[in-house]
Order: structure tokens, then sequence, then C-alpha cells
């Protein structure tokens, strides 16, 4: 059965079912045959047609005879259920193909809520239906979107160790966090802090520096240690990988309140670490 899709664009070639010189008595028939055909494709397109199958797996059957799917087919319909992720649809058996919004981003929870009109379009290349319609999910509040033009962020970026270039930077900190050692151990987490404060409470034997960033990026550690009040305590355990200028590991000041500050970057991800320190800073 003929479709809208086999209409040519040139008037001439439009024969199929209008000859030259046919038979007056099929004229009606021809002229049936081409409101069937708009009345098909009209139906398949207002968002009339119903959805079945499941949650992420949606089913739609058109009143089109669709033998195979084509690049620019489009339909639209009324979603039963909402989804719950990632999301395909299979129309009249042609098989299910993933939907995406935004050109080629997979649909994620409530991107569909049930009754909502679905418009897509297939996409030969990527073998995916595009989603044309809005997503159910709100976009952010414009008070959460930090503009082009500035503005004043409420909440953390996580750049997920992607570059920020060529930025000019005034009036920053970096983020400073205590640690305290158990049964003698301490850990320096990288994710959590660049900047680190210790009070000795005990003798430190085991040292774990965790997390530093991915090799072929520089990154900085600074422990800044207080030597206990009325006791001194020791601080060893460092790593094999920590390499100390002038081959001299870190050993604390023996001073009761004294402040030393430790210094440990990395470039190879923590494979090698570089240490120096400061020593006996005045107590207060």
């Amino acid at each position: 059965m003929a479709e809208i899709n086999d209409f040519n664009v040139t008037d001439d070639f439009n024969t199929a079912r209008w000859p030259e010189s046919m038979y007056p008595a099929k004229v009606n028939d021809s002229g049936r045959a081409d409101e069937g055909i708009l009345a098909r494709w009209h139906k398949d397109t207002n968002g009339s047609l119903v959805s079945t199958g499941t949650a992420n797996a949606y089913v739609v059957t058109t009143n089109r005879t669709l033998g195979a799917l084509y690049d620019g087919f489009r339909v639209a319909w009324e979603a039963h259920v909402a989804n719950t992720g990632a999301t395909t649809v299979n129309v009249s058996t042609t098989g299910a193909k993933a939907l995406r919004k935004h050109h080629d981003q997979a649909l994620v929870s409530g991107d569909i809520e049930a009754g909502q009109k679905i418009d897509m379009i297939y996409d030969a290349d990527g073998d995916i239906y595009q989603m044309l319609s809005h997503v159910a999910n709100a976009p952010p509040a414009s008070a959460d979107v930090l503009l082009l033009s500035g503005g004043t962020m409420t909440g953390d970026i996580n750049n997920a160790d992607k570059r920020v270039i060529r930025p000019l930077i005034r009036d920053y900190g970096i983020e400073h966090t205590a640690v305290s050692s158990s049964s003698g151990a301490i850990t320096l987490d990288y994710s959590t802090a660049n900047s680190f404060a210790t009070t000795l409470t005990e003798n430190i034997t085991a040292i774990t520096l965790s997390n530093p960033p991915a090799s072929g990026n520089y990154g900085e550690i600074v422990w800044h240690v207080t030597q206990h009040a009325s006791a001194a305590k020791t601080v060893a355990g460092w790593h094999a990988a920590v390499k100390w200028a002038d081959n001299a590991p870190y050993v604390a000041s023996t001073t009761v309140g004294a402040k030393d500050r430790v210094f440990l970057s990395t470039n190879d991800g923590g494979t090698t670490w570089f240490g120096e320190y400061r020593k006996g800073y005045a107590r207060c």
C-alpha cells in the first residue's frame, strides 16, 4: 500500500494512482486512495496514537503501512506510562530504536510522563529516534544557572577533571581540613582538600596519600603538623613513593606545640611524590 513518503515532489511523476488517460471509473478510487494516504499520515503525526509496551521500551503501532524505516520518518504519540531511564521505541515491528533528546543524549528518568505527547523523527545515520518535543523534566531555574555575563555561585561545580582554560583568578582559597590519626595511621585524601592540619596526639607510623590527580596533571598537598602540647610525638611511615629533597625525610619537630609544614607534589598519578618541609614555626 502506498503511503505519503511514496509521493513525488515533481507533480508529473505522481502517476501511480493518476495515470494519463485513466479510465473515468478509476478517478473516484484514486481520489479515495489519496485521501486515505493523507488521513493515515495525519493520524500518525497528530499525537493521537497511544503507546503500549513497558516503561523504557515503548511500542507504537501506526496507521500507515510501514515496511521499513527511512530517514525523516516522523510519528507523534501519547505515552501510556512514564519512563524511568534510557528509552527505546519500536514502531510497527520495525525494531526497538533508542530515543534520544538534544540530538544524541539518552533519556533519564522523568523525561517522559504518562499522557505526554511525544514527537519524534527517525535518524538513519544514527539508527535512532530524535525527540523533537520537549522533555518533561523541568529545566534548571534561572537562579541555578551561571550566565555568561556573570553571576554568583550558590553551590559547587564539579569539573570532573576537565580543564578551565584562561581564567583570571582573584581572591581565591584552597580547601583546608583537619585530619587526625587513628591507631598510628593517617590518610591525606587529595579528593577532599589540598591543605590538611593535624595536631599530633600519638606516634604516626603509617601515612597514606590517596586519590592524587591523574598522571600528567600536577597536584600539591600541604600538611600542617602541630606537635603535641605536652609530650612530643613522632611522624614516620612514609611510603617509598615519597622522594625527599636532599634525601632527608620529614621528622616532626620535638618542641611541644611547634608547627611544621610539609609540602608534597606529584605529576604522575602518585607513583612518585616529591616532598620538602619547613619546621619549627613559632609556637602559638
